[in-house]
């Protein structure tokens, strides 16, 4: 049990914190950064789909907390370093990027499509990947030089 000294005050336990969702900025990513952003955190929201993006970035600054919306395909590489260097460039750094990308519906291993998966590995795994890497090379980002960006995964 925390003690007494340890406890923070509601909407201050990540006050100095960043957080990056990727995808579902209308439905669960807009829910983790919604709750992020009442504890306090900066929150970039990043997904395609202007209007959602828009709208959670909005509500987020509404709670009082600096927010970035950026209306992209985040599993393009290009697109995903672009991302990193315009967070750099306003003053965003994030501490842990939240995938919300919704589960794919596969189909049959045996006969399936394989364009759903690809899918998701793009926006998992290259994604994250790239930015990363652009992050931890732009001069404006506080070293990243030998740490890698926590990603935690939401299946919805």
């Amino acid at each position: 049990m925390p003690q007494e000294s340890q406890l923070q005050e509601p909407g201050a336990r990540f006050a100095a914190s960043c957080v990056a969702v990727v995808r579902e900025a209308h439905e669960t990513g807009r829910a983790v950064a919604l709750r992020f952003a009442t504890e306090g955190a900066g929150v970039i929201i990043i997904d395609e789909g202007s209007a959602a993006v828009t709208r959670t970035s909005a509500e987020a600054e509404k709670l009082g907390v600096k927010s970035l919306g950026v209306d992209t395909d985040f599993g393009a590489p290009a697109d995903a370093s672009a991302i990193a260097a315009r967070c750099a460039d306003s003053g965003f750094v994030a501490d842990v990027l939240i995938n919300a990308q919704n589960s794919a519906t596969w189909g049959s291993v045996v006969d399936g499509d394989l364009s759903p998966w690809e899918r998701t590995i793009q926006v998992n795994l290259t994604g994250p990947y790239a930015w990363t890497r652009a992050s931890s090379r732009n001069p404006s980002s506080p070293a990243m030089e030998e740490e890698c960006l926590p990603v935690i995964f939401l299946a919805g």
